[in-house]
C-alpha cells in the first residue's frame, strides 16, 4: 500500500518555513553584510548557534562574527 501524502497543511508549513528562512538569509546579507551592521548577528542567530566550515570545522556565533568582521577588513568599501 502507498503511503497517505502529506497534507495540504504540512506543506504550507514547510513553504512558510521556506520563506521565513529566506528572509532571515536577506536580512543578513542586506544588514550584516551590505550594510555592516554586526549587531544583527544577535537578533538572528540562536544563542547556541553553531556554523559549520567547508573543511568540517564548526564554529560558534562569536567566532562567525569574527570571521565576518575579517572579511570586511580584508574587502573594505570604497565611497
Amino acid at each position: 500500500s502507498q503511503p497517505a501524502p502529506p497534507s495540504a497543511g504540512m506543506v504550507s508549513t514547510v513553504g512558510n518555513e521556506v520563506e521565513r528562512n529566506k528572509a532571515v538569509m536577506r536580512r543578513w546579507v542586506e544588514e550584516a553584510h551590505q550594510k555592516r551592521n554586526l549587531a544583527v548577528i544577535d537578533e538572528i542567530y540562536a544563542p547556541d548557534y553553531r556554523g559549520h566550515l567547508s573543511n568540517g570545522e564548526s564554529i560558534d556565533k562569536e567566532q562567525g562574527r569574527k570571521m565576518e568582521l575579517a572579511f570586511q577588513a580584508d574587502f573594505p568599501r570604497h565611497t
